[in-house]
This record gives structure tokens, sequence and C-alpha cells, in this order.
């Protein structure tokens, strides 16, 4: 295809100078148009030499170790569910068709359909999506969408924009630009991402940073109860890749304060969160003017939480507990009205896997386009969110169907499509007092109009040279884009800027905040344990938990008393904390028990590495025996051992009941017995048939 596409978010789009300055993509463009068709037929020369390699595939393992998003691009490439989504939603021109609502389209249906289409790796179908988006809904003054198209020939439009449809957009082009390695994309999700920041993020004092609904309409001069918000409207996992796009916007502070805000907000008997919320005072308040209910807005939460890695079971149990039925509209008496149509319900199975681990039904499975748009988009999205998280609660042969056999998961970059230098404004100079201009000296001719041999021979070296450099610096330029640009922390951290979800060139070595109190009761250390799975999560790394058990204190109980029992446990307990870090857990259970929990961990690898040192601190203490296993501890790691604190506890404890080494059966003093006349007979012909004892042997060496 080629790259003079029809549409104005990619031809509008190019570096901009700073955050600060934000302005619309056309006027970059405008000024630097010489510079982009030299840099153009430079590339077309040149090319050959810098085609990008293809990213390699990790597996699940490499995944969890490394810091980033993962592409879903090509993951539903040739699947029957996206043809039949098209088929049923996707006009000829591009428009998604919302069928539940008059047929009407919308920036949040655009959004969707182009990530879908990407998932789908189908360019034809995604540029003529985003082909009917511009033209029809990028009619405002910045890069942002308008919310809702009509069809009618008056009231089309409404101007105002949709922060969801905004997101879902440019969370789309950027995962365009890195499958198809189209710059292109990459710059139109910029310019929507600079808009982002400018108009729909605003500061709070009380909450957090914010994201609006819109440009107006909702703020605190505009709305008596304002600022107002709509919590589905933070689209969790697209802000992991947006924040390789726009590090200007502080994707993690902005996640936290959706996180937190899911978390307070409570409200009627089911304690759920409505559709629309006041956030006027410090208190939370439903907002005014709108239905009062955990309505179709809402039901989209779950589904993010998950998406994104945010969906530990404490956040999750309110939901699960209003949804007895599967996937409802709740209203604040608790009254709940089931939402029977498979998409609905497709989003119910995502969360009861969150927090009980329940598998998918067959139903899961089975996409079936004969329902409106939101519930076939909804079951769409959590499909892909389901193969995101490959647990337990997956079918792999079922999901195999809908999946692209050519698809794995690897670590979504846009580095190699931005460039090591920006375009810069002339600043505007003084202009200095007239001076005589130099007289120009002309060579002299010829009567043939040719240069004399006494010409000015320079003058030939300087155009020769100068072509040259000319060329040779285009070459350098070109060479220095197909290279990832390196960046600068201690720059980016001088500048206020702080790491975005999946950003973390090195993830730090703790939490930013300890979540464990050190209390000793069993309750506490659940929730603690699903908080630091949380916070570990959103760094792109887990937990894991290492459970050890001490026969050999019970000894030391015996023979020395408790008191020099829970000396011995406790000294090595504080062993076991020199040898973790700051946040990481250690918590004695019991009198022979210690579990230790480990944050920020790449993957099982590192927990066994953990567990060794651990062991080696044991076997100083002569607590474990030289004949044990090299591991004998229990192991468990979230999410593949379990969704919540105490199925982690239960995993590490059945692990460890596996690895123990059998224990002998203990010698019991025979007890006297009553036994009757027969047995006594039976033992009588039994010795008297029993052998001279033999001389004892020497014992023979083992095989």
């Amino acid at each position: 295809m080629s790259n003079n596409r029809s549409h104005n978010l990619r031809q509008n789009a190019a570096p901009r100078q700073a955050r600060a300055s934000a302005r619309p993509i056309q006027r970059v463009l405008m000024r630097s148009t010489f510079r982009i068709h030299l840099f153009s037929a430079a590339f077309f020369f040149l090319a050959p030499q810098m085609s990008p390699a293809r990213a390699d595939a990790f597996d699940d393992t490499e995944i969890i170790a490394r810091s980033g998003p993962v592409a879903i691009g090509g993951m539903l490439q040739g699947s029957p569910v996206w043809e039949a989504y098209r088929q049923r939603f996707v006009t000829q021109a591009g428009r998604i068709v919302d069928t539940g609502n008059g047929a009407f389209s919308h920036s949040e249906g655009q959004g969707y359909g182009l990530l879908l289409a990407v998932a789908a790796a189908d360019r034809s179908a995604f540029d003529k999506i985003l082909t009917w988006t511009t033209l029809n809904l990028h009619v405002r003054n910045d890069n942002l969408a308008a919310w809702r198209w009509t069809g009618s020939s008056s009231g089309n439009r409404d101007p105002n924009n949709a922060s969801d449809g905004d997101i879902l957009i440019a969370w789309a082009l950027a995962e365009a630009a890195d499958l198809w390695s189209d710059p292109g994309y990459f710059y139109a999700a910029l310019a929507i991402t600079a808009d982002i920041e400018s108009k729909l993020v605003k500061p709070n004092r009380d909450f957090g940073p914010l994201l609006m609904p819109g440009a107006e309409g909702f703020g605190p001069k505009e709305r008596p109860d304002g600022p107002v918000v709509n919590l589905s409207y933070w689209v969790f996992p697209a802000f992991y890749r947006l924040a390789q796009v726009d590090r200007g916007v502080d994707w993690n502070a902005l996640m936290q304060t959706g996180l937190n805000l899911i978390g307070d907000a409570q409200f009627g008997r089911a304690k759920l969160p409505p559709d629309w919320l006041s956030l006027a005072k410090p208190t939370i308040a439903p907002a005014q003017g709108f239905e009062d209910r955990y309505g179709y807005d809402a039901l989209r939460i779950p589904l993010y939480l998950f998406w994104a890695d945010a969906a530990t079971p404490k956040r999750l149990r309110d939901f699960d507990s209003a949804w007895p039925k599967g996937a409802a509209l709740v209203t604040p008496s608790g009254a709940a009205s089931v939402l029977s149509e498979p998409g609905y319900q497709a989003v119910a199975a995502l969360l009861r896997c969150g927090t009980k681990g329940s598998r998918y039904p067959e139903s899961f499975y089975r996409f079936v386009e004969n329902q409106h748009y939101y519930p076939a988009t909804l079951h769409m999205l959590s499909l892909m969110a389901a193969t995101m998280h490959p647990g337990s609660c997956l079918d792999r042969r079922a999901m195999s169907d809908i999946v692209s056999p050519n698809w794995k998961p690897r670590i979504g970059s846009l580095a190699r499509l931005k460039p090591d230098y920006e375009i810069l404004e002339a600043e505007p100079v003084e202009a200095a007092p007239a001076s005589p201009a130099p007289k120009k000296r002309k060579a002299a001719h010829t009567e043939n109009r040719d240069m004399p041999d006494d010409a000015d021979l320079f003058s030939y070296l300087r155009m020769t040279a100068g072509v040259f450099a000319v060329l040779a610096g285009f070459y350098y330029l070109l060479r220095r884009q197909g290279e990832s640009p390196a960046d600068d922390p201690a720059a980016d951290r001088a500048a206020g800027w702080q790491p975005a979800p999946g950003q973390y060139d090195v993830v730090p070595r703790t939490l930013p905040t300890n979540p464990f109190s050190g209390a000793a009761s069993l309750a506490a250390l659940i929730d603690e344990l699903e908080m630091a799975a949380a916070a570990s999560v959103r760094l792109s790394r887990t937990i894991g938990l290492v459970f050890f058990e001490f026969p050999a204190v019970s000894a030391i109980e015996t023979a020395q008393g408790a008191d020099a029992a829970d000396a011995v446990i406790a000294s090595l307990a504080q062993d076991f904390r020199r040898a973790v870090r700051a946040t990481d857990n250690v918590i004695i259970l019991g009198r022979r028990q210690i579990l230790v929990t480990i944050c920020l961990l790449a993957g099982r690898k590192d927990l066994e590495t953990v567990a060794s040192r651990l062991t080696a601190a044991a076997r100083r203490r002569a607590l474990i025996e030289e004949d044990a296993p090299s591991l004998p501890v229990g192991l468990a790691m979230y999410p593949l051992d379990g969704y919540s604190g105490a199925e982690l506890i239960d995993a590490a404890k059945r692990h460890y009941a596996e690895l123990r080494p059998a224990q002998p059966e203990p010698q019991h003093v025979k007890q006297p017995e009553t036994i009757g006349e027969a047995t006594m007979q039976a033992r009588v012909r039994k010795r008297s048939r029993r052998r001279p004892a033999r001389k004892a042997s020497a014992p023979q060496p083992a095989a």
C-alpha cells in the first residue's frame, strides 16, 4: 500500500518540538516539507540497507522477565471470529455500526474496530476504519475525535470528544506502528496523546491526576458537582503501550488514581461504582443528572482490570458477589438485571477466573455474531485478554481455534520508529543595521561563454564537496534512525519525569511502598500478599512465596524447651530478612514454619535462586538434613499458582509436601492386647517352624 494515504492523521504526522508547545501536526509538517522530501528521496536509495529486523518472539517466562507491553498485532490473524465480526459490524467504508443504538457510530467503536483490525493483522480494514474516523470524527481544532456520528443532515456530530475513544484510537495506532513498522501511525498516536495530556488529564489535590471524560462539560467550572469522571474510561491495558508513545503523560500516576477510585467508589448494597462519579468533594458521590447504577459503561471495568494485570481478588470480590448469575446491571438497592448475551457473560467468566480461578465455560470460546455491537465487542476483547493471561482457567486447545498459530507473545517496542532529532522552529531575530553589501566577483568568460582556465577553481570544489556532504549527512541520519535511541534516565529524572507502567529501563529493587505491616495475623498477610502482587504487576513483575518447615525444631523443643525452640526459629527468620530486600516479607507460622514473600520477581528461576540462598542459611544452622533434596521448600508464584493470597499460601504448602522426603514410620510401643485362642495357636505353630538364627553378616555396600 502506498505511503501517501488519504487520511489526515498520517499526512499531518511529524515530530513536535517540545511538550509545552503541543501544536497541531499540520504546522510542523508545513515548516519541514522541504526536509521531509529530501529525507524521503534519500530513503528511496538507502532503504535496502536499513530494513529493521523483526522482533524475536519470547516465551511466557521471558515475557515476565522483560519490562514492556505485549504486542497484540497478529493475534487474531486468519481467525474466524474476526471475519464474523467484520462482516457484521464494519461497513465497506470503515464505519463501525452500533446496532444497539440507532446504527450510530462513535469514537469508542472506531477505536475498538481499529484495535481488533490490528489484532487480526488486517491492514486493509485498519486503513478503511482509520480513514472514515479521520474524515468524519476528526473535525475538531485539535487531534481529538468527536464522540458521536448520527448520519443525519442536521446535528450529524457531537463536537465534544470522549476520552476513552481517544485512548483506544491512540492505542490502536501504536500497535499498528509496531506491527507494520510504520512511523506515520506512531506520529498520529503521538499527536493524540499530546492533546490527551493537555486537555483531558487534570491535576486534583484530593485524588491525583484525573482523566476527564471530555475536553468540555465535566470540570468544576462547568458543573456544580464537577469534576465528574467515568471510571470505565480508564482503559488500563492501553496505558502500558501509550507510555512508549509519550512520556510526557504520567501514565503510572493516572493508572493509580483510577485504581484508587475503583476501590473507594463503593455504593449501595452491592458496593459497586456507578457509571458517573462526582469528585467535587473529598468524599466521592454519584454524579447528578445520571442514572445511579452500575450500568453498561462500568461493565468494562473488570475486563480492563483483568487485562492490565490489576485484577487482584480483593478488587474484584465486590464485582463477583454482585453477579451471582453472571453479568448484570445493578441498582443501588442491589437489584440485578442479568444480561444474557454471550459477550456480557464472557466478561463474567473473566471475573470468575480472576477471583476463584474458575475455568472458562465452553460458551466462552464460541463467538456469536448474532448479538449487538457492544456485547460482541466485549466478547472479542475478553478472548484477547484471556489469551494474554493463559493460566489454569484457559483451555488452550479450544483457544487454538481462535488465536493464530503463528502468534507468539513478544514485547512491543516503538523505539525504532522514534527520530533522534527534533525539528526546531527558528526564533525571531532582530534585524541588524544595514551595511553595504560586498560586490560580488564575477568570473570572466570566453567568447563562447566557457569558463577560462584562470577562473576560480575552488567554486567547482566547493560545489562537489557540498553535494557529498549532504549525501553523507542523510546517510548518517538514516543509519541513526534505524538504531534504537538511547534514553538518558538521569535527564528524565532531572526533568521530573516518572516512569510509566512497563517503562522502567531498570526495574527498582524494592516496591515504592512496603505493603507488609509485619503483623503475625494470617488474615492480614493474605490481604498484604494481594497488595504486593498488584504493586509488582504494575512494574511488570510478580511475587513468589517460599515455604519452609523445620521438623528439627521439635527435637530442640523436646530437649531444651519451648523458649529455646522459639529463639532458634526467630534467629533463622532474622537471617532470612537479611538475605532478602526491604519490601520482601518473612513471617513465622507456628513454631516450625516460615513463609517468605519475594516481590518484583522476573520469573520462577529468580524465585528458585532466592530459595537456594535461604536454604543455605538454614543449613548453616543445622535445621535442614544433609540428605534432604536440593530445594526442600515449597514454592508458589502469582498468578500461575493462585490469584489470591490464600491460594498462594496453600500452593506453597502443597509444593513443600510433594518435595518433602518420606519420613520413617514411628516405632510405636506395642500395647498389651487380648487375643483369641485361634490366634495364640497360630503364633505357637509359627514359632515352632522358625529356623535357627544365622550368624550376622557384614553389611553390604549400597549399589
